[in-house]
């Protein structure tokens, strides 16, 4: 298992700032560095202690920040609908913090960390703009590009999403400071809800840090997310195209994500969008075309995820 030192752990907090101006001083990266020890050995998920997290969110930086109204709503979301952990046997550690209401499907390269927080202020993607790219990719390389275009170019995405009312600006990698103060927000919500949230309540699952525990990801973070509630309505799927959408772009994944190993699809499109007759046969489908170590990880809000690994 092995420690992991205090620079890596900076790198990965720094790295998922956009590089920018960190907010955290030691202190916290001490308590990060332990949780990933502590997640990566036999001892679990260390809380720190209420004193310890007084003295990190007594900050001034953070204090500004805790009356941020957008924080708040993003606090309470966290507090009532983050999931659980699973360690997948090659794809390190994930969270999901999920609006029951809405569905996801977000995938990653094993070494890849995602955190996938459905809100409009940090969701970067439209639910069918997404499908329908990973659908497209028939190759690694096409694949590349295109994400490519979602990193690199969130002003053609918020000029393409505002226009046709399908959702908000892209907020992967950009260098906006509204994207490194919302980056900010996210990161510290997570940190700053930990010792309130009670897993022996909440569905008897831990929390994780915003980490992967594969070395290759500690300095490489990527949201990729995608949501089915797009504004506006235009473009929304629902029920059986909802399913058939995701159907048809896990269709081309083998072929377009030779590096995939893990894909989350969240379980509240059932009963909400396609009722529990559809997931079924929608979960034979796809233990049918091969993908055999599926599991459904619920949450107390009946909000989890469909987990399997591709590999």
């Amino acid at each position: 298992m092995g420690n992991i030192d205090k620079q890596a752990a900076k790198g990965a907090v720094e790295g998922y700032l956009g590089r920018s101006k960190s907010i955290f001083n030691e202190s916290l990266l001490d308590i990060a560095e332990q949780k990933i020890v502590d997640l990566r050995s036999d001892k679990g998920f260390s809380f720190p202690t209420n004193e310890g997290m007084r003295k990190i969110t007594k900050r001034p930086e953070i204090e500004k920040l805790d009356k941020d109204p957008s924080l708040s709503k993003l606090r309470e979301i966290i507090r009532t609908t983050i999931d659980g952990v699973q360690n997948l046997k090659k794809g390190g550690l994930y969270v999901g913090v999920n609006a029951f209401h809405h569905g996801h499907l977000a995938y990653l390269s094993k070494s890849e960390a995602i955190l996938a927080v459905d809100m409009n202020e940090l969701v970067p993607y439209g639910f069918a703009f997404i499908v329908g790219l990973t659908a497209g990719a028939k190759d690694p390389e096409s694949f590349k590009k295109q994400v490519s275009l979602l990193t690199t170019s969130p002003e053609k995405l918020r000029d393409f999403f505002e226009d046709t009312e399908l959702g908000r600006t892209a907020l992967v990698q950009s260098d906006a400071d509204e994207a490194q103060f919302a980056r900010k927000r996210l990161l510290t919500g997570l940190l700053s809800t930990l010792e309130e949230f009670n897993p022996k309540i909440h569905g008897q699952r831990k929390i994780p840090p915003v980490f992967c525990n594969d070395t290759d990801a500690y300095n490489y973070f990527r949201t990729l997310i995608v949501q089915d509630k797009v504004a506006g309505g235009i473009a929304k799927l629902q029920g059986k195209k909802l399913l058939g959408a995701i159907a048809s772009a896990m269709d081309s994944f083998e072929l377009a994500l030779p590096q995939l190993n893990t894909l989350y699809v969240s379980s509240c499109f059932d009963p909400r969008f396609a009722g529990p007759k559809s997931r079924l046969k929608f979960l034979d489908d796809l233990r049918m075309k091969g993908f055999d170590n599926i599991q459904i990880v619920e949450s107390f809000l009946n909000s989890g995820w469909i987990i399997y690994d591709v590999e």
